[in-house]
C-alpha cells in the first residue's frame, strides 16, 4: 500500500482540513501509518512535558546526616592520632630515659645521669651512623637510592592505608554495634 502522502503529513504540524479527512480516513485503515502516528504523539508528549530533575524526597536529611557521620568520623580518628602519638611518645620516653633498671635501688640522680649520659652516646652513635651512611650513599649512583626510597616510601604508604582501612572497619562495625 501508498503510504505518501500520508507519512508526511503525520509529521506536519498543520494541515488542510481536507488533508486530515484524508489522513483520519487512512488511519483508519493502516496499522503501520496508525502505530507511526502514535509514536510521533507520544514523542511529542514526552517533550513537551516539564522535566523535573530535582533531588529525591528527604535529600537535605540524608545530606546532614551523612555530614553529621563524616564530621564523627574525622574526630575519631583524629583522636585516635591523639593517643597512638602519646603512646608512641610516652613508649619512647620510657624506652629512653628509664630502661628496664627504673625498678632497681639506684639513688635516681646517679640512674639519671648514666641514663642521660646513654642517651647522648647513643644519639652520637645514630649521628656516626648516619653520617657513614650518607658516605656510602655518595658512592651508590641516585638512580638506585631514588628506587630504594620509592619502594620503601611505597610500603609504608601501603601499611598506612591498611591501618586506616583497618580502623574504619572497626569503627563502622561499632558504630552498628550501637
Amino acid at each position: 500500500m501508498n503510504h505518501q502522502p500520508f507519512e508526511d503529513w503525520i509529521f506536519e504540524a498543520k494541515l488542510t482540513h481536507d488533508e486530515e479527512k484524508q489522513l483520519h480516513k487512512h488511519l483508519a485503515t493502516c496499522q503501520d501509518c496508525s502505530r507511526l502516528r502514535q509514536a510521533m504523539k507520544g514523542m511529542e508528549r514526552t517533550f513537551s512535558s516539564p522535566v523535573h530533575a530535582g533531588p529525591k524526597a528527604g535529600f537535605a536529611m540524608r545530606w546532614q546526616k551523612m555530614a553529621v557521620e563524616r564530621e564523627d568520623d574525622n574526630q575519631q580518628s583524629a583522636a585516635w592520632y591523639m593517643v597512638a602519638g602519646l603512646v608512641v611518645l610516652m613508649t619512647s620516653l620510657v624506652y629512653l630515659n628509664f630502661g628496664a633498671n627504673w625498678f632497681a635501688n639506684f639513688n635516681i640522680m646517679t640512674f639519671l645521669v648514666q641514663r642521660t649520659v646513654n642517651v647522648i652516646q647513643t644519639v652520637g652513635s645514630l649521628f656516626s651512623t648516619v653520617t657513614s651512611l650518607v658516605n656510602a650513599f655518595q658512592t651508590i649512583p641516585g638512580q638506585v637510592v631514588f628506587v630504594v626510597a620509592l619502594v620503601l616510601g611505597a610500603i609504608s604508604f601501603f601499611w598506612i592505608v591498611l591501618w586506616f582501612s583497618a580502623m574504619r572497619r572497626i569503627f563502622a562495625a561499632q558504630r552498628k554495634a550501637i
